[in-house]
């Protein structure tokens, strides 16, 4: 883990989200017929893959990101 990793919680908070919305947006143009089924290949690569790296990082500071800027301690 990074020495202060707390300070990038809210970069990957953001990036995080734009990883859902991504996905939600490609679903929204699948289902109207914009974009073709076959573009999905794209989102997982670009998008799905990165969920579990982001939600890792999030967990794994969000205590150390609570005690510095809210001043909480996780019980």
């Amino acid at each position: 883990m990074a020495l202060r990793s707390a300070e990038g919680l809210p970069i990957a908070a953001v990036g995080l989200v734009g990883k859902i919305l991504g996905p939600l947006g490609w679903l929204w143009l699948a289902v109207t017929g914009e974009w073709p089924l076959a573009s999905g290949v794209i989102l997982v690569t670009n998008d799905l893959i990165w969920w579990v790296p982001f939600a890792l990082y999030l967990h794994d500071c969000l205590p150390q990101w609570r005690t510095r800027y809210l001043g909480k301690r996780r019980v």
